[in-house]
């Protein structure tokens, strides 16, 4: 891409390789995700005023990794997110469920359920689409313990 050779131009491009990384995740192409969203979290990390941009674009390739069945290298990535998020007295619920999967995936199910029952109050208040979705709130519940 040709912003990814103008200095000026890491904003904008993180953004559109992030919502091109989504795009093919969506559509189930998981390679063209990763690749979208390892380019965006390069972009992201030449602005490193823009934090939270970076830990987003951290998560979406620790999301695409465990999605490819690479959990194990996904999870410091996300491990970073959530501590990030942690720090920042701003817990976020998708870095703590995708972490919880990411531990479940690598069979640590103590670590998974702690992140699990971090993530569930989190995205009970600040994602109005958990509640409809019986399957994902199903699985975390589970992996919480109950």
């Amino acid at each position: 891409m040709l912003a990814e050779q103008r200095d000026g131009a890491s904003y904008w491009l993180g953004s559109l390789l992030n919502n091109l990384g989504w795009e093919y995740y969506e559509a189930g192409e998981l390679e063209p995700a990763l690749d979208a969203f390892e380019r965006a979290l390069l972009a992201r990390e030449r602005d490193p005023q823009n934090a939270a941009a970076i830990e987003i674009a951290r998560y979406a390739v620790g999301k695409t990794l465990r999605a490819l069945g690479r959990a194990d290298e996904a999870i410091p990535l996300l491990e970073q997110a959530a501590a990030w998020s942690e720090a920042e007295d701003a817990p976020d619920g998708w870095f703590h469920e995708e972490l919880a999967e990411a531990y479940a995936a690598s069979a640590r199910p103590d670590d998974a359920r702690a992140h699990a029952q971090l993530a569930i109050p989190l995205l009970e208040t600040a994602d109005p689409s958990f509640a409809s979705d019986a399957e994902r709130s199903t699985r975390l519940r589970a992996l919480a313990g109950g």
